[in-house]
């Protein structure tokens, strides 16, 4: 989302060429996004998302191959397989700018000790050969600098920008979720759009539905990933058939239209679209206190954040919410106040390419 919208609103200020790579069989398709915006993509098949050396080794030449060929003026990456291979491909092929833009870090445990401690040496190496780095709020800036990644003056705050016209629900939205799913219009929905992968911290998320299974609120798991079999299974198991996983949705306008509270349980996150989706459309945000989500909503002003993993403390919070232990009205103007100011499309593309001409020179 965050590349289509920087590539839409930006080629008026300057020609890009966007580079993506292939989906997992586990993962949604998110190219009618592109479709959308008349953005066109260049894939390289190689490119995935899980380390495999052939693969991996060929999508580098590939990379290197298209870079020699378009003599771009800076090459701009975004995730951690990208990022690696499109600046190693940069540097080589002669490209003077290269810039990352870090989404959200990996270095704080989730994938095992070891392999975070790997992914730590890796960035900090290759941020000796990045003209600049891109964080996506203050907070996810001092991250990098706590872990030496690379000096302050070398990281750039951006934070993401939204078409808001995207996902802004019609009329016809509201009801049709419930409808679809025979849920009361008396019920309260709350929702978790992710991809379903060990960092989302889904499992926390079914912990809180299952606290709550005797309460009028029905949940929603919006998106697909490795974990959906687990989780599913967890779900069964759990015996909470108020617990509905819609799997990847093209259009999620129906969802934000029909929810009363968003939950985010990462356990790492840079600034959560979702989140920004759930503000524009004044729901209410509760989530763990993660990555760039401060920056995101002020705690009890434009949203709620729960400092711990702590599955009965986000129940209490959604039970204050829907019991009226709490002015919801001013939760959710203050929200939307929030996204419209700090998350503009305007904004991201005039402060992307004033980054831009800064590196160029």
């Amino acid at each position: 989302i965050h590349v289509v919208n920087l590539h839409s609103s930006t080629n008026d200020l300057c020609e890009n060429i966007l580079i993506s790579g292939s989906k997992e069989a586990y993962e949604g398709d998110m190219s009618y996004y592109a479709d959308k915006y008349n953005v066109p993509i260049r894939y390289v098949k190689t490119l995935s998302r899980e380390i495999n050396i052939f693969k991996d080794i060929a999508a580098f030449w590939q990379l290197y191959r298209i870079i020699r060929q378009e003599k771009p003026d800076i090459v701009d990456t975004h995730t951690s397989k990208a990022g690696t291979l499109g600046r190693i491909a940069a540097l080589l092929a002669g490209v003077k700018v290269r810039i990352y833009t870090f989404h959200g870090n990996i270095f704080t445990g989730i994938f095992g000790k070891g392999k975070s401690k790997i992914f730590l040496l890796i960035e900090r190496f290759l941020a000796r050969f990045t003209t600049k780095i891109i964080a996506i709020s203050p907070k996810q800036k001092q991250e990098l600098i706590d872990y030496k990644i690379a000096p302050a003056e070398k990281i750039a705050v951006i934070k993401l920008g939204y078409d808001f016209a995207h996902i802004t629900p019609k009329d016809t939205d509201f009801g049709s979720l419930k409808q679809k799913y025979s849920i009361p219009d008396d019920a309260c929905v709350v929702s978790r759009v992710c991809r379903l992968a060990p960092k989302n911290n889904v499992k926390l998320f079914i912990e809180i539905a299952g606290l709550l299974r005797d309460q009028n609120i029905y949940f929603f798991i919006v998106g697909d990933g490795e974990q959906r079999e687990l989780l599913k299974d967890m779900i069964n198991n759990k015996k909470l058939n108020k617990v509905i996983m819609t799997g990847a949705l093209n259009d999620v306008k129906p969802v934000f239209a029909d929810s009363d509270i968003l939950l985010t349980t990462s356990l790492t996150e840079g600034t959560p679209i979702a989140i920004i989706e759930a503000l524009i459309n004044s729901v209410i945000v509760i989530s763990t206190n993660v990555g760039g989500v401060a920056d995101c909503m002020d705690d009890g002003v434009s949203g709620f954040i729960i400092n711990e993993f702590d599955p009965q403390m986000f129940a209490d919070k959604i039970l204050d919410i829907i019991k009226g232990k709490i002015d919801k009205e001013s939760i959710k103007k203050n929200a939307r106040i929030k996204a419209e100011t700090d998350f503009s499309l305007d904004r991201l593309a005039k402060q992307t390419v004033e980054l831009y001409r800064e590196t160029v020179g």
